[in-house]
């Protein structure tokens, strides 16, 4: 078996069916697709059991978890060589196999493969217009690990640009079971399972190879945790839900920054510090923790100076300054210097996608009423090159 595909869902009726037909549609058979539906009050169970295909395989956790556990549940069921999580409003696009079939065969050393991400918003998403963002460039690169993380701690990329174990990015089961070893058994150790995967993976991982072509749609909708604009209160019980069951399965933050300034602060860089301080084996970049937690500091002042969010004063920075004797000059300095290299970094991607004839935006929901339609709008546009 060459790929698992994971779909955890709870309460996913509404899109869990356009996720499975978007792998299902596809002729490959080296899969399987796990569906684990963590102890769902909808009809999500009834909806996934009326597609009837050998390659998915329905299981059940043995009771409710939280969105880390569960995620640690489900890949403990993969026999793939290599392993995907899938969300239950995100898909496949409709030539993910010929291109998984391309990229693996391109250079053995890989053990983690990431891909440019492709957007899909379904409808009901309050203030957003858009309704895809498709971004398929056809190159191929090896990332220097350290590179990556450094510049997510300082801002200059996205916690969604790490190497994570979820849509956008397939990793071989060696190294996740390698992880395992080294953590006492356990993937996950914090609360937000897709950063800390992003940072253990990049840590470990031997290889890790972009490539430039959209393999995936990360689907935005009223079920995405941490969303804003969509409806208030699901959004807010959404939330509630997933800091109460990690309460519940024992999960946390990293001590020094503490679970208040990390939900207040809703800052990339400090769940990223986090998730680096987290981790419970040694590694090279966790004995410099103070340089971490400045780097972080330096990147949570940025994103609020570029979103234009006060800052001056701001409780939860000096708290997690204070409280680890971190010295202020070092912050300030480091904030003086990364600020123009981070906008510079903004403003050149934002130039370069404009620019590229293979990054488009689609506004017209007319004929894009599911992730299977933005399928079939893909397969058009291919057709049209």
């Amino acid at each position: 078996m060459k790929l698992s595909i994971i779909v955890p869902t709870r309460n996913g009726e509404r899109y869990i069916e356009e996720t499975i037909r978007s792998i299902t549609d596809q002729l490959y058979y080296s899969v399987e697709i796990i569906v684990s539906i963590n102890k769902s009050k909808d009809n999500t169970k009834e909806v996934v059991k009326k597609i009837k295909d050998e390659r998915v395989r329905v299981i059940e956790p043995p009771y409710s978890l939280s969105m880390t556990k569960h995620y640690e549940f489900c890949i403990s069921q993969a026999v793939g060589e290599w392993v995907t999580i899938i969300g239950d409003d995100d898909g496949l696009i409709s030539n993910f196999f010929e291109n998984f079939e391309k990229i693996i065969a391109y250079d053995d050393k890989t053990d983690v493969i990431m891909t440019n991400r492709c957007h899909y918003f379904w409808e009901g998403i309050r203030g957003e217009k858009r309704v895809l963002v498709y971004n398929n460039k056809n190159i191929k690169r090896k990332l220097n690990k350290y590179s990556i993380i450094f510049q997510s701690l300082i801002g200059m990329k996205s916690h969604l640009d790490l190497p994570k174990m979820y849509t956008g990015n397939i990793i071989k089961r060696e190294l996740i079971e390698e992880i395992k070893l080294k953590s006492n058994g356990d993937f996950y150790h914090e609360v937000n399972p897709d950063v800390y995967s992003g940072i253990v993976i990049c840590l470990i991982a031997r290889q890790i190879l972009f490539y430039g072509g959209g393999m995936f749609w990360m689907g935005t909708s009223s079920k995405s945790i941490g969303l804003q604009g969509v409806d208030n209160q699901t959004e807010k019980q959404n939330v509630n839900d997933f800091y109460n069951q990690s309460d519940e399965d024992q999960l946390s933050v990293a001590k020094e920054i503490g679970i208040d300034n990390w939900r207040s602060l809703h800052s990339n860089s400090i769940w990223i510090a986090s998730a680096i301080l987290k981790i419970p084996f040694k590694n090279k970049i966790r004995k410099f923790k103070n340089v971490v937690l400045i780097l972080a500091i330096c990147g949570a002042i940025i994103e609020r100076i570029l979103s234009k969010k006060n800052t001056y004063g701001n409780l939860q920075i000096r708290e997690v300054i204070t409280s680890n004797n971190l010295p202020v000059y070092n912050v300030i300095f480091g904030v003086i210097v990364f600020l123009p290299i981070v906008l510079g970094a903004k403003i050149l991607r934002r130039i370069s996608n404009k620019v590229s004839r293979n990054y488009k935006i689609v506004y017209d929901r007319t004929e894009l009423k599911s992730i299977r339609d933005a399928n079939k709008w893909v397969s058009n546009l291919c057709n049209d090159f």
